[in-house]
């Protein structure tokens, strides 16, 4: 008897899945912390070059009682941007020394509507405004001026890593177990948190995203993983759906806390810490019975398909059965070979599939992520912006499970592609630039909340059909089960 077969009889998705289902939901919450938490990390707040002593002293001898906002009319020179006139951030007004004074250092000070004083380079560095975040990477580290790249990079180095992290997290779910694989990454990705919440300059926090990158593929690929071998065949669409629905809860859960804690170092803290609690999960979440069925641990699989048969049914299978479903020539791989990337490439109809799903999900990738870690393009409030991009996903999740369900895999991934080019066609003549995980808008105007949401919600749609084909993969493009895991582990196959 084929173990599908028996979980028809015993309960496809029962008492015993839902409960494994629900703390497997809690870990892809998580999983959203380590991808999106840069939005709030690494937060450009506005600034302006530091305002020497001499300047606020000679100011303050020629106009008496200057206001903040007077002064920086007095000191930092405008500039126009993108069709607007607004204060320069990195740079000065030059002021010329006034010789006339004996005592102290003074300079002739401008009035306040002259603008063609000459200006220099920011002397004492740059002040950042307080008014939203206390503390953020780019105000602490002086990422400013020049320095912005260290901030993308950062972001593409956590992808590096993530790329990296998801192409392994097979290998090793495979070879050690999805539970071994997943309780490692969950202790080490909080402790890298704690390395990210005291780095001590900009090259250790970069390093820790990198880290952080590799595990966060880790942690929700091997739980994902773990979620469809639960259950039966006719549950893995929901149960594969339900776990993309608590991504998107990650987004309400991050931007709960970075609205109330504005030091990014605090933030990170609070974010991170709590992933140590998944240790818990060694005592009450059991290893995957598909997985020690294909590695011949019999005694620990007939073990836990006995529970799973006495919590969803009050009864114990008898040995006859058990003892068919054990030796299901389909379900016990007798081989002990570990499957890799290299087996996606191994016949040409599985290169031909391997090539166009892996484009079609680089392509969703670079909206996807290029959209959610610029929520602060939308221009207005930050966590505003960042709540919405969440609940975008809920409705797209709910009309994904409807088309794959009645218009098919291939039909849902045209549609969705379709949707993806009418939603970017408003915006093409503005040049929409994706790079180093962020989109840049070229124009005047910026994107419109239409055009990002049309945007969001097709690279959502993208994605699960991608995943649906993967899942239910032809037999003779992919001979065994775990190849489709591997190939969605590329880009990233679960995260969006």
């Amino acid at each position: 008897m084929h173990l599908d077969e028996f979980l028809q009889i015993i309960g496809e998705f029962g008492t015993f899945q839902r409960r494994q289902y629900f703390l497997i939901c809690l870990a892809a919450l998580y999983t959203a912390v380590p991808i999106l938490c840069s939005v709030f990390l690494a937060a450009t707040p506005t600034y302006n070059c530091k305002i020497p002593a001499e300047y606020v002293s000679s100011a303050d001898r020629a106009y008496r009682n200057l206001s903040h906002e007077e002064l920086l009319n007095l000191t930092i020179p405008w500039e126009e941007k993108d069709g607007e006139l607004v204060r320069s951030s990195c740079k000065l007004k030059s002021w010329e020394r006034d010789n006339r004074t004996g005592n102290g250092t003074y300079y002739e000070v401008p009035s306040t509507s002259d603008n063609n004083t000459a200006s220099i380079e920011c002397p004492l560095g740059r002040e950042y405004s307080q008014e939203i975040h206390t503390s953020t990477v780019v105000s602490e580290f002086d990422l400013g001026c020049g320095n912005e790249w260290l901030v993308s990079t950062s972001q593409s180095v956590f992808f590096v890593g993530k790329l990296v992290g998801d192409a392994l997290s097979g290998i090793l779910s495979d070879r050690f177990g999805r539970k071994p694989t997943f309780l490692v990454a969950a202790m080490l990705s909080a402790s890298v948190g704690i390395l990210t919440a005291l780095s001590p300059n900009v090259i250790v926090y970069i390093v820790s995203q990198g880290l952080q990158g590799s595990l966060s593929g880790c942690i929700f690929l091997t739980t994902f993983t773990i979620g469809l071998e639960f259950v039966g065949p006719s549950k893995r669409n929901l149960t594969g759906f339900g776990v993309m629905y608590f991504f998107s809860f990650g987004y309400f859960y991050l931007v709960l806390f970075a609205y109330f804690i504005r030091n990014w170092r605090h933030l990170a803290l609070v974010l991170y810490v709590p992933a140590y609690l998944f240790g818990l999960y060694y005592f009450v979440l059991p290893e995957s019975f598909r997985w020690l069925l294909s590695r011949r641990r019999t005694e620990e699989a007939e073990k836990l398909i006995r529970s799973v048969s006495m919590t969803n049914i009050n009864s114990e299978p008898d040995y006859e059965t058990i003892k068919s479903v054990i030796e299901d020539k389909d379900e016990a791989v007798t081989s002990t070979r570990t499957y890799t990337p290299l087996d996606m490439v191994r016949t040409w109809k599985r290169t031909a599939l391997t090539i166009n799903v892996c484009f079609n999900w680089m392509v969703n990738s670079m909206v996807y992520y290029g959209l959610s870690l610029n929520s602060a393009g939308l221009g207005g409030d930050l966590y505003l912006n960042f709540t919405l991009m969440g609940a975008i996903e809920i409705p797209a999740y709910t009309l994904a499970v409807f088309l794959i369900d009645k218009v098919g895999r291939r039909m849902s991934l045209g549609l969705s592609t379709r949707w993806l080019q009418q939603a970017t066609y408003p915006a093409s003549p503005s040049m929409v630039f994706l790079r180093g995980g962020c989109i840049k808008e070229i124009d005047q105007r910026g994107l419109s909340w239409t055009v990002w949401e049309g945007l969001h919600r097709g690279s959502v749609q993208i994605r699960n059909s991608i995943m649906a084909i993967l899942d239910r993969a032809p037999a003779d493009k992919f001979k065994d089960k775990r190849v489709p895991s591997a190939l969605s582990s590329i880009f990233g196959a679960s995260e969006q």
